[in-house]
């Protein structure tokens, strides 16, 4: 610590109404309970004391006093910290954020805490950052929604079997009902409802298998720009005319271990989600694929990627002009059964990532809100 008044603001800044008046010493093991780092910091992000717990912190030292937070922490995470401070000014009320970032070639999870230093007139100047590493809790809460997954696996996978049986029969005797050369108008019409229907829940009980059952995907080594390609007349099926379906020039030499079928539900789901985003306006729906070289921290941010090598992968992107996801939501996207006021957003987003799961890949969603959303599809190289 620099001085006796950095001090006594710490103290203020992690006490209720600064009632604590403890010594140094007494500060630092009360740090060393609730946090791996304490800064400091003015408005202007300036860092103006520091307290760091051994070698804790990824992002600079004990002599950063006097640097801006942009000195010492990676761009991305620096314009958040800037943002949450000046939020802290605005309001007067404590807030939190949580970023990932890689340390050591491991993905660490991190989570500040911004706390106004109070003053006389109350417009706080000063504000304390708290920083935690919260990565061993954060990979226990993986361990058990994996476990949680698993068990929703085996639940779907049962349900969807007894369904198909049942939907095999009802198929079948509309079948023979409708060979039936005597019905009236009104009678076929009604079989002809019961056909389609039966056809709608086939392909959402198929959908059920993707997300539940692995050895449903038969991978074979496809060239995937040609498959895109092959692919588009069915993608723009069903899409209306006042949406645009753009596949960019899409030509990549290498290969990847992929089960076509499952590469076009794949494809279907996200179109169809991207689709419904932009609802009844006109909009655009752009296809891209490409090679890209994936470091720690790119992996780190994506779902699915923690475990991942750094290198290079084909990358697929399913881009929108939509309306976005709500910040609120993002985590929850893909839970199975999840759903927001658009249809059809239960089971499918699941399904992709069950699907991009069972090819050794991860998923990156960027989303603004009235602006759009990209998917972004990162699967191995074969």
């Amino acid at each position: 610590m620099h001085n006796i008044e950095g001090r006594l603001a710490m103290n203020r800044a992690i006490t209720t109404e600064g009632r604590f008046r403890g010594d140094g010493n007494a500060l630092e093991a009360i740090l060393r309970v609730m946090g791996e780092v304490f800064y400091l910091l003015d408005e202007d992000g300036t860092i103006l004391d520091v307290w760091i717990k051994g070698n804790a912190s990824p992002h600079g030292d004990s002599n950063s006093a006097g640097k801006s937070v942009k000195d010492v922490f990676p761009a991305g995470i620096a314009g958040q910290i800037l943002e949450t401070v000046s939020k802290v000014a605005q309001t007067n009320v404590p807030q939190t954020l949580a970023y990932i970032q890689s340390r050591d070639d491991r993905c660490h999870w991190y989570e500040g805490h911004c706390s106004p230093v109070k003053t006389p007139d109350g417009k706080p100047k000063q504000f304390a950052w708290l920083l935690q590493d919260v990565t061993e809790r954060r990979l226990a809460e993986k361990k058990q929604l994996a476990r949680m997954d698993k068990s929703i696996q085996y639940l779907v996978k049962g349900i969807t079997h007894n369904f198909n049986t049942f939907l095999t029969v009802i198929s079948g005797n509309v079948e023979l009902a409708l060979m039936d050369k005597s019905l009236v108008a009104s009678t076929q019409e009604s079989l002809e409802e019961i056909k389609a229907a039966a056809k709608k829940a086939a392909a959402m009980s198929n959908q059920m298998l993707a997300y539940s059952s692995k050895a449903q995907a038969v991978a074979e080594l496809i060239s995937p720009c040609e498959h895109i390609k092959n692919m588009m007349p069915h993608l723009r099926a069903d899409i209306p005319e006042g949406i645009a379906l753009e596949l960019k020039p899409c030509e990549i030499p290498g290969k990847i271990q992929m089960c076509k079928k499952q590469l076009l539900l794949l494809l279907a789901i996200l179109v169809a989600n991207a689709h419904e985003a932009i609802g009844d306006e006109e909009g655009t729906i752009t296809i891209k694929a490409d090679t890209f070289h994936a470091d720690r921290n790119y992996l780190c941010e994506a779902d699915l990627g923690n475990d991942l090598k750094t290198g290079k992968y084909f990358r697929l992107e399913v881009a929108d002009t939509g309306c976005g996801i709500e910040p609120d939501l993002r985590d929850q996207i893909f839970d199975p059964f999840f759903s927001t006021k658009f249809i059809g957003r239960g089971m499918n987003l699941p399904v992709v990532r069950s699907i991009i799961r069972n090819h050794n890949g991860a998923i990156h969603v960027e989303s603004e809100m009235n602006k759009g959303t990209s998917f972004k599809i990162l699967l191995p190289l074969a």
